[in-house]
Protein backbone atom coordinates (compact mmCIF):
# COMPACT_ATOMS: atom_id res chain seq x y z
CA UNK A 1 0.00 0.00 0.00
CA UNK A 2 1.18 3.55 -0.80
CA UNK A 3 0.28 6.84 0.90
CA UNK A 4 -0.18 10.49 -0.10
CA UNK A 5 -0.15 13.45 2.30
CA UNK A 6 -1.93 16.40 0.71
CA UNK A 7 0.00 19.49 1.80
CA UNK A 8 -0.12 21.44 -1.46
CA UNK A 9 -2.53 24.20 -0.46
CA UNK A 10 -1.51 27.70 0.55
CA UNK A 11 -4.33 28.15 3.07
CA UNK A 12 -6.28 31.15 1.76
CA UNK A 13 -8.99 30.59 4.38
CA UNK A 14 -6.34 30.97 7.09
CA UNK A 15 -5.27 34.44 5.98
CA UNK A 16 -3.66 36.57 7.30
CA UNK A 17 -1.74 33.86 9.21
CA UNK A 18 -0.64 32.25 5.92
CA UNK A 19 0.48 35.54 4.36
CA UNK A 20 4.12 34.41 4.17
CA UNK A 21 3.98 30.72 5.13
CA UNK A 22 1.72 28.14 3.42
CA UNK A 23 -0.76 26.48 5.75
CA UNK A 24 0.95 23.05 5.84
CA UNK A 25 4.19 24.69 7.02
CA UNK A 26 2.70 26.63 9.95
CA UNK A 27 3.98 25.34 13.27
CA UNK A 28 1.49 24.44 15.96
CA UNK A 29 3.01 23.18 19.23
CA UNK A 30 6.42 23.05 17.57
CA UNK A 31 5.44 20.87 14.59
CA UNK A 32 4.53 21.81 11.07
CA UNK A 33 0.93 20.90 10.32
CA UNK A 34 1.84 18.23 7.78
CA UNK A 35 3.84 16.39 10.46
CA UNK A 36 0.60 15.57 12.30
CA UNK A 37 -0.61 13.75 9.17
CA UNK A 38 2.71 11.90 8.93
CA UNK A 39 2.38 10.86 12.59
CA UNK A 40 -1.02 9.38 11.80
CA UNK A 41 0.42 7.42 8.88
CA UNK A 42 3.23 6.15 11.11
CA UNK A 43 0.63 4.12 13.04
CA UNK A 44 0.31 1.88 9.96
CA UNK A 45 3.93 2.14 8.84
CA UNK A 46 4.24 -1.64 8.43
CA UNK A 47 1.52 -1.53 5.77
CA UNK A 48 3.07 1.33 3.73
CA UNK A 49 5.55 0.65 0.94
CA UNK A 50 6.00 4.24 -0.25
CA UNK A 51 4.68 7.63 0.82
CA UNK A 52 4.79 11.06 -0.80
CA UNK A 53 4.21 14.54 0.62
CA UNK A 54 2.58 16.93 -1.88
CA UNK A 55 3.88 20.48 -1.30
CA UNK A 56 2.83 23.85 -2.74
CA UNK A 57 4.78 24.95 -5.83
CA UNK A 58 8.04 26.68 -4.97
CA UNK A 59 8.35 25.50 -1.35
CA UNK A 60 9.43 21.88 -1.75
CA UNK A 61 12.81 22.58 -0.14
CA UNK A 62 11.11 23.52 3.13
CA UNK A 63 10.04 19.91 3.69
CA UNK A 64 13.40 18.97 5.18
CA UNK A 65 12.18 16.93 8.14
CA UNK A 66 10.57 13.95 6.44
CA UNK A 67 11.04 10.39 7.70
CA UNK A 68 13.22 8.12 5.60
CA UNK A 69 10.22 6.29 4.16
CA UNK A 70 8.72 9.43 2.58
CA UNK A 71 9.70 11.78 -0.25
CA UNK A 72 8.15 15.05 -1.48
CA UNK A 73 7.01 16.50 -4.80
CA UNK A 74 5.46 19.83 -5.72
CA UNK A 75 1.78 19.87 -6.62
CA UNK A 76 0.77 20.19 -10.26
CA UNK A 77 -2.78 21.37 -10.84
CA UNK A 78 -5.26 23.05 -8.53
CA UNK A 79 -7.20 21.98 -5.49
CA UNK A 80 -7.69 18.57 -3.94
CA UNK A 81 -7.98 17.01 -7.38
CA UNK A 82 -4.56 18.35 -8.40
CA UNK A 83 -3.00 17.09 -5.19
CA UNK A 84 -4.41 13.58 -5.54
CA UNK A 85 -3.40 13.36 -9.21
CA UNK A 86 0.13 14.57 -8.40
CA UNK A 87 0.40 11.91 -5.71
CA UNK A 88 -0.87 9.12 -7.94
CA UNK A 89 1.61 10.05 -10.68
CA UNK A 90 4.48 10.22 -8.17
CA UNK A 91 3.60 6.69 -7.03
CA UNK A 92 3.06 5.16 -10.48
CA UNK A 93 4.06 1.53 -10.75
CA UNK A 94 3.36 0.91 -7.09
CA UNK A 95 0.41 -0.33 -5.09
CA UNK A 96 -3.12 -0.08 -6.45
CA UNK A 97 -4.38 0.90 -2.99
CA UNK A 98 -3.64 4.39 -1.69
CA UNK A 99 -4.04 6.11 1.68
CA UNK A 100 -4.75 9.84 1.28
CA UNK A 101 -4.23 12.05 4.35
CA UNK A 102 -5.33 15.69 4.29
CA UNK A 103 -3.11 18.20 6.13
CA UNK A 104 -4.81 20.31 8.78
CA UNK A 105 -6.93 17.56 10.33
CA UNK A 106 -5.87 16.68 13.87
CA UNK A 107 -6.98 13.57 15.74
CA UNK A 108 -6.27 12.00 19.10
CA UNK A 109 -5.40 9.19 19.48
CA UNK A 110 -3.36 9.12 16.27
CA UNK A 111 -4.72 5.76 15.07
CA UNK A 112 -7.45 7.28 12.89
CA UNK A 113 -5.64 5.89 9.82
CA UNK A 114 -5.53 2.43 11.40
CA UNK A 115 -9.28 2.48 12.02
CA UNK A 116 -10.00 3.62 8.46
CA UNK A 117 -7.67 0.98 7.00
CA UNK A 118 -9.23 -1.80 9.07
CA UNK A 119 -12.71 -0.89 7.79
CA UNK A 120 -11.49 -0.56 4.20
CA UNK A 121 -9.93 -4.03 4.40
CA UNK A 122 -13.20 -5.76 5.30
CA UNK A 123 -15.95 -3.56 3.87
CA UNK A 124 -15.61 -4.09 0.13
CA UNK A 125 -16.04 -0.39 -0.69
CA UNK A 126 -13.70 1.02 -3.33
CA UNK A 127 -13.15 4.14 -1.21
CA UNK A 128 -13.52 4.51 2.54
CA UNK A 129 -13.31 7.84 4.35
CA UNK A 130 -13.05 8.72 8.01
CA UNK A 131 -15.89 10.86 9.34
CA UNK A 132 -16.54 12.51 12.69
CA UNK A 133 -19.71 13.68 14.42
CA UNK A 134 -20.29 17.42 14.08
CA UNK A 135 -19.32 18.75 17.49
CA UNK A 136 -19.66 22.53 17.37
CA UNK A 137 -21.56 23.32 14.21
CA UNK A 138 -18.62 25.23 12.71
CA UNK A 139 -17.39 22.60 10.28
CA UNK A 140 -18.13 23.91 6.80
CA UNK A 141 -16.79 21.48 4.22
CA UNK A 142 -17.49 17.88 3.33
CA UNK A 143 -20.71 17.10 5.21
CA UNK A 144 -21.62 13.42 4.95
CA UNK A 145 -25.07 11.81 4.82
CA UNK A 146 -24.91 8.20 6.00
CA UNK A 147 -26.93 5.12 5.21
CA UNK A 148 -26.67 1.60 6.66
CA UNK A 149 -23.63 -0.66 6.84
CA UNK A 150 -21.26 2.28 6.65
CA UNK A 151 -22.50 3.39 3.23
CA UNK A 152 -22.18 7.05 2.30
CA UNK A 153 -25.30 8.33 0.55
CA UNK A 154 -24.20 11.89 -0.18
CA UNK A 155 -21.51 14.48 0.44
CA UNK A 156 -22.29 18.20 0.56
CA UNK A 157 -20.17 21.33 0.72
CA UNK A 158 -22.72 23.20 2.85
CA UNK A 159 -24.67 21.80 5.82
CA UNK A 160 -28.37 21.44 6.31
CA UNK A 161 -29.80 22.80 9.53
CA UNK A 162 -29.59 19.37 11.21
CA UNK A 163 -25.80 19.47 11.00
CA UNK A 164 -25.66 22.77 12.82
CA UNK A 165 -27.45 21.10 15.72
CA UNK A 166 -24.68 18.53 15.96
CA UNK A 167 -26.60 15.69 14.32
CA UNK A 168 -24.52 15.07 11.24
CA UNK A 169 -21.09 13.88 10.18
CA UNK A 170 -18.20 15.63 8.54
CA UNK A 171 -15.13 14.39 6.67
CA UNK A 172 -12.30 13.77 9.18
CA UNK A 173 -9.24 13.94 6.95
CA UNK A 174 -8.39 10.35 5.90
CA UNK A 175 -9.43 8.54 2.71
CA UNK A 176 -8.36 5.12 1.41
CA UNK A 177 -9.16 3.74 -2.02
CA UNK A 178 -7.98 2.05 -5.16
CA UNK A 179 -6.37 4.04 -7.96
CA UNK A 180 -9.30 3.74 -10.35
CA UNK A 181 -11.79 5.15 -7.84
CA UNK A 182 -9.45 7.95 -6.79
CA UNK A 183 -9.05 8.92 -10.44
CA UNK A 184 -12.83 9.38 -10.63
CA UNK A 185 -12.43 12.05 -7.95
CA UNK A 186 -9.65 13.66 -9.99
CA UNK A 187 -11.68 13.64 -13.23
CA UNK A 188 -15.06 14.68 -11.81
CA UNK A 189 -13.94 17.01 -9.01
CA UNK A 190 -13.77 16.29 -5.28
CA UNK A 191 -17.42 16.55 -4.24
CA UNK A 192 -18.84 15.43 -7.60
CA UNK A 193 -16.46 12.46 -7.74
CA UNK A 194 -17.30 11.30 -4.23
CA UNK A 195 -21.01 11.62 -4.94
CA UNK A 196 -20.57 9.57 -8.12
CA UNK A 197 -18.99 6.81 -6.02
CA UNK A 198 -21.72 7.17 -3.39
CA UNK A 199 -24.55 6.83 -5.95
CA UNK A 200 -22.96 3.62 -7.19
CA UNK A 201 -22.57 2.13 -3.72
CA UNK A 202 -18.77 2.35 -3.83
CA UNK A 203 -18.16 4.85 -1.00
CA UNK A 204 -18.11 3.88 2.66
CA UNK A 205 -17.19 5.62 5.90
CA UNK A 206 -16.05 4.76 9.39
CA UNK A 207 -17.00 7.01 12.29
CA UNK A 208 -14.10 8.35 14.34
CA UNK A 209 -14.93 8.36 18.04
CA UNK A 210 -11.85 10.16 19.36
CA UNK A 211 -10.90 13.82 19.55
CA UNK A 212 -10.87 15.62 16.22
CA UNK A 213 -10.60 19.09 14.72
CA UNK A 214 -9.86 20.79 11.40
CA UNK A 215 -7.68 23.88 11.14
CA UNK A 216 -9.37 25.63 8.26
CA UNK A 217 -9.87 29.20 9.50
CA UNK A 218 -7.76 31.36 11.86
CA UNK A 219 -10.00 30.96 14.88
CA UNK A 220 -9.80 27.16 14.58
CA UNK A 221 -6.26 27.33 15.97
CA UNK A 222 -7.73 28.34 19.34
CA UNK A 223 -10.07 25.32 19.28
CA UNK A 224 -7.39 22.62 19.05
CA UNK A 225 -4.93 23.09 21.96
CA UNK A 226 -6.69 20.50 24.09
CA UNK A 227 -6.15 17.90 21.33
CA UNK A 228 -2.53 18.91 20.90
CA UNK A 229 -1.83 18.81 24.63
CA UNK A 230 -3.11 15.24 24.77
CA UNK A 231 -0.55 14.22 22.17
CA UNK A 232 2.27 16.37 23.58
CA UNK A 233 3.73 14.94 26.79
CA UNK A 234 4.44 17.12 29.78
CA UNK A 235 8.17 17.71 29.72
CA UNK A 236 10.83 20.23 30.70
CA UNK A 237 13.95 20.09 28.53
CA UNK A 238 17.21 19.67 30.43
CA UNK A 239 18.58 22.67 28.52
CA UNK A 240 15.73 24.98 29.55
CA UNK A 241 16.62 27.63 32.14
CA UNK A 242 13.97 28.15 34.81
CA UNK A 243 14.59 30.67 37.56
CA UNK A 244 13.95 29.34 41.05
CA UNK A 245 11.06 31.72 41.79
CA UNK A 246 9.03 30.56 38.76
CA UNK A 247 5.91 28.46 39.38
CA UNK A 248 4.85 25.78 36.91
CA UNK A 249 1.72 23.70 37.45
CA UNK A 250 -0.32 21.29 35.35
CA UNK A 251 0.55 19.72 32.02
CA UNK A 252 3.30 21.95 30.63
CA UNK A 253 5.83 21.35 27.85
CA UNK A 254 8.98 23.50 27.89
CA UNK A 255 11.33 23.08 24.93
CA UNK A 256 15.09 23.18 24.56
CA UNK A 257 16.92 26.38 25.51
CA UNK A 258 13.75 28.12 26.66
CA UNK A 259 14.15 30.71 29.41
CA UNK A 260 11.58 31.18 32.18
CA UNK A 261 12.23 34.29 34.28
CA UNK A 262 11.77 35.11 37.97
CA UNK A 263 8.23 35.01 39.37
CA UNK A 264 6.78 33.66 36.13
CA UNK A 265 3.59 31.63 36.59
CA UNK A 266 2.73 28.99 33.98
CA UNK A 267 -0.52 27.07 34.41
CA UNK A 268 -1.00 24.05 32.19
CA UNK A 269 -2.02 22.87 29.80
CA UNK A 270 0.52 25.07 28.04
CA UNK A 271 3.27 24.75 25.46
CA UNK A 272 6.50 26.78 25.65
CA UNK A 273 8.62 26.25 22.52
CA UNK A 274 12.36 25.94 22.15
CA UNK A 275 14.49 29.09 22.25
CA UNK A 276 11.54 31.07 23.60
CA UNK A 277 11.82 33.53 26.48
CA UNK A 278 9.26 34.38 29.15
CA UNK A 279 10.11 37.59 31.02
CA UNK A 280 9.97 38.14 34.78
CA UNK A 281 6.53 38.23 36.38
CA UNK A 282 4.60 37.08 33.32
CA UNK A 283 1.57 34.83 33.74
CA UNK A 284 0.82 32.14 31.13
CA UNK A 285 -2.71 30.83 31.64
CA UNK A 286 -4.14 27.44 30.51
CA UNK A 287 -4.67 26.77 26.82
CA UNK A 288 -1.76 28.88 25.56
CA UNK A 289 0.87 28.00 22.96
CA UNK A 290 4.14 29.95 22.90
CA UNK A 291 5.89 28.78 19.75
CA UNK A 292 9.60 28.42 19.05
CA UNK A 293 11.67 31.58 19.31
CA UNK A 294 8.84 33.74 20.68
CA UNK A 295 9.73 36.43 23.23
CA UNK A 296 7.30 37.45 25.98
CA UNK A 297 8.34 40.51 27.95
CA UNK A 298 8.04 41.04 31.72
CA UNK A 299 4.73 41.31 33.55
CA UNK A 300 2.52 40.18 30.66
CA UNK A 301 -0.61 38.05 30.85
CA UNK A 302 -1.17 35.47 28.08
CA UNK A 303 -4.55 33.77 28.34
CA UNK A 304 -5.77 31.00 25.99
CA UNK A 305 -3.71 32.51 23.18
CA UNK A 306 -1.24 31.41 20.51
CA UNK A 307 2.01 33.31 20.00
CA UNK A 308 3.54 32.00 16.80
CA UNK A 309 7.20 31.58 15.84
CA UNK A 310 9.59 34.47 16.56
CA UNK A 311 6.78 36.83 17.58
CA UNK A 312 7.45 39.42 20.30
CA UNK A 313 5.03 40.53 23.02
CA UNK A 314 6.53 43.40 25.01
CA UNK A 315 6.22 44.32 28.68
CA UNK A 316 2.92 44.78 30.49
CA UNK A 317 0.80 43.54 27.59
CA UNK A 318 -2.37 41.50 28.12
CA UNK A 319 -3.62 39.00 25.50
CA UNK A 320 -6.87 37.00 25.68
CA UNK A 321 -8.04 34.38 23.15
CA UNK A 322 -5.81 35.88 20.48
CA UNK A 323 -3.33 34.72 17.84
CA UNK A 324 -0.13 36.64 17.12
CA UNK A 325 1.31 35.71 13.73
CA UNK A 326 4.90 34.72 12.95
CA UNK A 327 7.40 37.51 13.55
CA UNK A 328 4.77 40.04 14.66
CA UNK A 329 5.64 42.60 17.33
CA UNK A 330 3.26 43.68 20.06
CA UNK A 331 4.85 46.64 21.83
CA UNK A 332 4.54 47.54 25.53
CA UNK A 333 1.26 48.09 27.35
CA UNK A 334 -0.86 46.67 24.53
CA UNK A 335 -4.15 44.85 25.07
CA UNK A 336 -5.83 42.20 22.91
CA UNK A 337 -9.13 41.81 24.72
CA UNK A 338 -11.66 39.01 24.31
CA UNK A 339 -15.34 39.80 24.05
CA UNK A 340 -18.46 39.24 21.98
CA UNK A 341 -17.73 40.43 18.43
CA UNK A 342 -19.98 43.11 16.98
CA UNK A 343 -19.61 41.37 13.63
CA UNK A 344 -18.84 37.67 13.73
CA UNK A 345 -16.38 36.08 11.32
CA UNK A 346 -18.36 34.18 8.68
CA UNK A 347 -16.93 30.91 9.99
CA UNK A 348 -18.68 31.38 13.35
CA UNK A 349 -22.05 32.84 12.37
CA UNK A 350 -23.72 29.42 12.44
CA UNK A 351 -22.48 28.76 15.96
CA UNK A 352 -24.04 31.92 17.36
CA UNK A 353 -27.27 31.42 15.44
CA UNK A 354 -27.95 27.86 16.55
CA UNK A 355 -26.42 27.99 20.02
CA UNK A 356 -28.05 31.37 20.75
CA UNK A 357 -24.73 32.52 22.16
CA UNK A 358 -21.92 34.58 20.71
CA UNK A 359 -18.39 33.27 21.24
CA UNK A 360 -15.83 35.48 22.96
CA UNK A 361 -12.83 36.24 20.78
CA UNK A 362 -9.73 38.38 21.01
CA UNK A 363 -7.73 39.47 17.96
CA UNK A 364 -5.72 37.90 15.16
CA UNK A 365 -2.51 39.77 14.35
CA UNK A 366 -0.95 39.22 10.92
CA UNK A 367 2.61 37.91 10.61
CA UNK A 368 5.29 40.63 10.81
CA UNK A 369 2.76 43.27 11.87
CA UNK A 370 3.93 45.88 14.39
CA UNK A 371 1.43 47.18 16.97
CA UNK A 372 1.69 49.68 19.76
CA UNK A 373 2.83 50.76 22.18
CA UNK A 374 -0.51 50.92 23.99
CA UNK A 375 -2.33 49.25 21.09
CA UNK A 376 -5.86 48.07 21.78
CA UNK A 377 -7.61 45.44 19.66
CA UNK A 378 -10.00 42.55 20.17
CA UNK A 379 -13.61 41.41 19.92
CA UNK A 380 -12.92 39.26 16.88
CA UNK A 381 -10.82 41.87 15.07
CA UNK A 382 -8.32 40.80 12.42
CA UNK A 383 -5.35 43.15 12.19
CA UNK A 384 -3.46 42.85 8.92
Amino acid sequence: MDAVVLAGGTGKRLLPLTKYTPKPFLRIAGKRLYRYSIDQLASVRSSIDRAVLITPPGVDGLANDLPEWMFSVEQVGDGIEGGIETGLKALEGGSQEIIVSFTGYLAWPVDIVRQTLDFYSVSGYQVVMSIAPVATGVETYGFVKMGVMGRVEELREEPEEEWLYGRGYVFAGVMIGDRRALMEIVKRGYIAGLNYLARNGLLGATIWGGEWAEIGYPWDILEVPNILFKSTPAMISPSAVIERTATITGRVYIGANAYIGDNVVIKGPAYIGRDSKIGDGTVIKPGSLIEDGALIGPNCVIESSVIMENAVVSALSHLEKSIVGEGAQIKALSILEAGEPKELPERLEGVARFMAKKPTLGAIIAPRAVLGPRAYHGYGEIVD
